[in-house]
C-alpha cells in the first residue's frame, strides 16, 4: 500500500515538474498545474481506495492540506487536483497501476521489489521479480 501511495505521489509531482524519469505516468501536466495540489490529490485518491472506511479522516486531511494553498492561484490549484485525480489510480486501480497489474498477470512476473544494490544510477534501485519473501 505505501509503495502504491508514494508512487502515485511521485508521478503526480514529476508530471508537473518532470525532473525525473516517470514510473508509470508518462504524460506531462498542463502548464500552470499546481504541483503540491497534485500530490495531495494523488495521495488522497490512493488512500481512499485502500481504506474506504477511513474516508472521513482522509476528507478532513485533504481539506486541511488544500487550505494551505488558499493564497495561490485557484485555477492552478484546480489543475493540480485534476491532474492528481486523473493520474493517481482513480476508482481504486488507476490506468497506470491497472496496466502494471495486468502486465504482471499476463507475463507471470511477480511483485516489484527494490534491489538497493541495483545498477540504476538514476534512482539507486533496480526493480526485480519478487522471490516470495
Amino acid at each position: 500500500m505505501a509503495a502504491t501511495v508514494n508512487t502515485a505521489m511521485f508521478d503526480a509531482r514529476n508530471g508537473v515538474s518532470r525532473e525525473y524519469t516517470p514510473i508509470f505516468v508518462a504524460p506531462t501536466a498542463p502548464p500552470g498545474t499546481h504541483r503540491r495540489a497534485a500530490v495531495v490529490q494523488a495521495a488522497y485518491v490512493r488512500l481512499r481506495a485502500f481504506y474506504p472506511a477511513q474516508l472521513d479522516r482522509f476528507d478532513n486531511q485533504r481539506t486541511l492540506s488544500l487550505a494551505e494553498f488558499n493564497g495561490d492561484d485557484p485555477a492552478k490549484v484546480r489543475r493540480g487536483i485534476d491532474w492528481g485525480e486523473k493520474h493517481s489510480g482513480r476508482r481504486g486501480g488507476g490506468a497506470a497501476l491497472q496496466r502494471r497489474g495486468a502486465q504482471a498477470a499476463h507475463d507471470g512476473r511477480g511483485m516489484m521489489t527494490a534491489d538497493l544494490e541495483g545498477n540504476d544510477s538514476r534512482c539507486g534501485a533496480q526493480w526485480s521479480r519478487s522471490s516470495g519473501r
